[in-house]
């Protein structure tokens, strides 16, 4: 019972996590520049979000000072959008979503061996195996539950509210 719950924990932890970074030309103070970006994600998936309320799939995003590329996962096309048209990009770190439960799984390991080797009910016998099978059992736990979850992150852009366009050319 107390894996399950712990595993619950876990995972309402990892699901309502986030990171937002504002994307700009010039990367000022606190935010990410566009040559930055590309650096940090040029190759990767994500799903972009659009102004006119349409998401997509891509992946090989590059941005612009003006526009936005990316390869459609639907139709492996590169298709370029008019950067006003934007309105964030999301992405997920998988890696980093593994160590988080990693860590995790492990404290809460340790928090039931702790549980299970006190008390007035424990003889002292056993003790080693909760310490021992516990923490593993917790972190490995944890990685596996958070490994396919990814640490989510949204890249916001900046653009003109106004325009009307809702995708870009080929």
């Amino acid at each position: 019972m107390k894996t399950i719950f712990c595993t619950m924990v876990l995972s309402f932890v990892l699901s309502g996590c986030f990171s937002s970074t504002l994307v700009t030309p010039s990367g000022e103070t606190g935010n990410l520049s566009y040559p930055q970006f590309n650096q940090q994600f040029g190759n990767g998936d994500a799903d972009i979000s659009l102004r006119d309320g349409h998401d997509v799939s891509g992946e090989a995003i590059h941005v612009d000072h003006d526009s936005i590329s990316y390869i459609d996962s639907d139709l492996h096309e590169k298709i370029i959008v008019p950067m006003e048209n934007v309105r964030n990009v999301h992405t997920s770190n998988h890696l980093l979503s593994t160590l988080v439960g990693f860590g995790v799984g492990g404290a809460i390991g340790v928090a039931v061996a702790i549980v299970g080797t006190s008390g007035p009910q424990h003889d002292g016998s056993g003790a080693g195996f909760f310490w021992v099978i516990g923490p593993s059992a917790g972190a490995l736990l944890g990685a596996g539950i958070a490994a396919p979850i990814g640490w989510p992150s949204r890249y916001e852009f900046q653009g003109d509210t106004t325009s009307t366009k809702s995708r870009g050319s080929k």
